[in-house]
């Protein structure tokens, strides 16, 4: 390539963009051809070794509307009762799956349900998680 100067007629340097686009078209028929191939055989995925059958159920805590709390599935009691039981199962759990999950009464205000988490994150929890119920059927 040389370049003259002055005069504005000579050889210009210019890209050639033509077999780029005839690579890219053949590309693209390739994986036009293939792909169909491939998702008729399907694909074999590795099973995972640390998968468990039997998940530990979740650590559910119950805050009703008289702002006391309970773990479901077992009677109510006072706050301390149910505080050392929260703590005993997260100090049975490993380290990072700690999760607890959170039901509210709807009619307590955010100020409460903030509070309990707070609470449970002081117990060892690390993940709260909150649960909804199903919106009912229209």
């Amino acid at each position: 390539m040389s370049m003259s100067v002055g005069t504005g007629e000579g050889p210009r340097a210019e890209i050639n963009v033509t077999p780029m686009a005839d690579i890219m078209i053949v590309l693209l028929v390739i994986f036009m051809v293939t792909m169909p191939v491939i998702a008729a055989s399907g694909v074999k995925l590795p099973a995972a070794e640390n998968a468990r059958d039997g998940a530990t159920p979740p650590i559910v805590v119950v805050l009703k509307s008289d702002r006391s709390l309970a773990i479901e599935g077992s009677a109510a009691r006072d706050l301390g009762a149910v505080s050392e039981e929260v703590r005993e199962r997260l100090d049975r759990l490993p380290e990072g799956s700690r999760i607890v999950h959170l039901k509210a009464d709807t009619t307590l205000g955010y100020s409460e349900v903030r509070k309990t988490m707070d609470l449970l994150g002081h117990l060892g929890a690390n993940q709260i998680a909150l649960r909804t119920a199903p919106r009912a059927a229209r």
